[in-house]
């Protein structure tokens, strides 16, 4: 039997929102997004498994969920194609799953479903838009405000038509394994189990929120049409990882019908150097390639604060959009006196043996290939000015190539490339009096952290001396000395923000 498909269109991911109200920047802004690892917006953890309780799983429809676990490996993208692979115990009824990307067979979701076999069909006649009561505001909770004990709860109704609007989409994609005739019709335990991605993208911790796992188990089916009370208590936070546990639980009248847990997690590193440059007197061009509005938020603290800058627009992957971006500086302030290269094209983990060319090949583009091209156009406009007598390129690297991490193997790779072409591109350029260095942060307290597997994380934070991560504006004090002539007899060399720990370099 062929695999049911679902394309994962804007369109679901609107009405997932709605029909939930889970309205986490980090599906629904752009702009927001863009500062995460994943560099776009990402579909939510629970939709895929909503689309599949609607259309694939006829027990959703007429029994009530007894246990619910869900693993999210990778994040969805908008346009991604999914495929949906079942299995039901003939035994016991539970379901086990797994939903993969069409274009690398890569897993994204997997998990397992059991249902109270004597439970009724669902008879609610809530008519409803969306499972919550009110609409929530989303919080941002992060590392410096959020404790053990921290806990947020809101009002939840167990509303059948929230997702008549999400259900249309699914029939107009001709997702329906089991070609169901009769209206959408969930049991509401199975509605239950969605609001828990609203509670983390909204409330604990909010709009910095991804899932990890949800686990639930509830002690009874919920049958009837009721309101129910569902809760978030943060029982662990490793701040060194930002993972946080959420325990659940669901109450109705008083009285606890479920419980469970559910575990989850500017550029800092650009934006502080940009910000600590221009306080020190340079004149910053602010590179964006999708972030317009966060460049423009950056040019504008800087410009309050007696600094200049300016944000400039450019696609590291192509050759003209670069060389437009180097006649635009070169127009405005005559040149580049110090380039430092902090791109990189995604962090988000991949399992060694779906790896393709193109996968290395993005990264290059933009770490390597695009890098090298800004070195060119910043050292062919110093030497067409005669009164450039200096200058300083600065690359940015990662202690993973010293300490290689699982499911970074592209990263790793392009990464440790850049560590050779520093040295080699400091030989070249001596003799102009243009150093060449490379800055090697340790783990820094930025979002690009969330994509290194979580038994790392947990490690560092565990074994590190200083017992903290860097921060951004640390790596931004570092970057500063090379760029100031204090680091002049410096060039070709890796400066490794260790914080006591290995590696010594």
């Amino acid at each position: 039997m062929t695999a049911p498909r679902l394309i994962i269109s804007d369109e679901l991911v609107q009405s997932f929102a709605v029909a939930t109200g889970d309205y986490s920047s980090i599906h629904m802004d752009s702009s927001f997004a863009r500062l995460t690892r994943f560099r776009e917006r990402i579909a939510h953890g629970m939709l895929p498994v909503a689309a599949m309780m609607a259309r694939v799983l006829p027990q959703a429809r007429t029994h009530a969920i007894q246990k619910l676990s869900c693993r999210f490996l990778l994040p969805t993208h908008i346009d991604d194609i999914l495929l949906f692979y079942v299995e039901t115990s003939h035994d016991t009824g539970a379901v086990s799953f797994k939903i993969a990307k069409e274009s690398d067979g890569a897993i994204v979701t997997s998990g397992s479903i059991s249902f109270f076999l004597d439970s009724a069909p669902n008879k609610s006649s809530i008519e409803s838009t969306s499972i919550l009561q009110e609409r929530l505001t989303e919080n941002a909770l992060d590392s410096s405000n959020i404790t053990v004990g921290h806990s947020d709860s809101f009002d939840c109704q167990c509303a059948p038509d929230a997702l008549t609007a999400f259900d249309a989409l699914l029939i107009a994609q001709d997702f329906n394994a089991n070609d169901f005739t009769t209206p959408l019709s969930l049991s509401p335990s199975v509605l239950a189990t969605l609001p828990v991605s609203t509670l983390l993208g909204m409330r604990i911790p909010g709009r910095y929120a991804t899932f990890v796992d949800i686990n639930l188990e509830f002690f009874k089916p919920i049958v009837d049409e009721i309101t129910v009370t569902l809760k978030g208590t943060v029982s662990q936070f490793l701040s060194a990882s930002s993972r946080a546990k959420i325990d659940l639980s669901f109450h109705h009248d008083g009285v606890q019908i479920a419980k469970g847990f559910a575990t989850g997690s500017s550029r800092g590193i650009g934006e502080a150097t940009a910000k600590l440059l221009a306080m020190n007197g340079a004149n910053t061009i602010i590179h964006y390639f999708k972030g317009k509005d966060d460049a423009n938020r950056i040019v504008a603290d800087i410009e309050k604060n007696g600094g200049k800058a300016m944000a400039m627009q450019a696609n590291l992957r192509e050759a003209a959009s670069i060389k437009s971006l180097f006649e635009k500086i070169h127009e405005t302030w005559g040149g580049v006196d110090i380039l430092i290269n902090n791109a990189v094209a995604e962090f988000t983990p991949k399992d060694f043996m779906t790896l393709q060319p193109e996968d290395y090949l993005r990264e290059l583009q933009v770490s390597l290939f695009g890098m090298n091209q800004c070195c060119q156009l910043s050292e062919q406009a110093r030497f067409i000015s005669a009164d450039a007598p200096w200058g300083k390129i600065i690359n940015i690297g990662t202690v993973a190539t010293e300490h290689p991490v699982t499911g970074q193997n592209q990263y790793i790779t392009v990464k440790s490339a850049v560590n050779g072409y520093t040295r080699s591109l400091a030989v070249e350029l001596a003799p102009h009096n243009i150093q060449v260095n490379m800055v090697i942060p340790k783990m820094t307290e930025t979002s690009l952290i969330a994509g290194i597997p979580q038994s790392l994380r947990q490690k560092i934070a565990d074994e590190t001396v200083t017992g903290k991560l860097l921060q951004p504006i640390e790596v931004a004090k570092a970057i500063l000395f090379l760029a100031s002539d204090w680091a002049t007899p410096l060039s070709g060399q890796r400066l490794i923000l260790n914080q006591g720990d290995t590696p010594f370099l």
